[in-house]
C-alpha cells in the first residue's frame, strides 16, 4: 500500500465515522471491507485505525476517530 493509498483509506474512514457516527472498530472494518467487495481487507482497516490512535501527524484528523470509535478491548 503507497502513502496515496494510505492517505485515501485515512479518508475514509474518518468519513464512515463522521456519516455513521458512533461505531465499534471491527464492525468499521467489516462494513469497509463488505463495500470494496473484498478488495480491501478488514485487517488493513485495523492496521489503519490502530494507527491513526498513535499518529502524530493525523493527531487533527484522529480526533474525529477518537470522538466517534469504540475501540475494540486487547486481549
Amino acid at each position: 500500500m503507497n502513502k496515496k493509498q494510505k492517505k485515501q483509506l485515512d479518508n475514509l474512514i474518518i468519513d464512515y465515522l463522521r456519516d455513521r457516527g458512533k461505531s465499534h472498530e471491527l464492525k468499521v472494518a467489516d462494513d469497509l471491507s463488505e463495500r470494496f467487495e473484498g478488495k480491501l481487507h478488514a485487517a488493513t482497516v485495523l492496521v489503519r485505525i490502530d494507527r491513526m490512535k498513535k499518529s502524530n501527524e493525523l493527531r487533527h484528523e484522529a480526533k474525529a476517530v477518537h470522538d466517534t470509535m469504540v475501540w475494540a478491548k486487547k486481549l
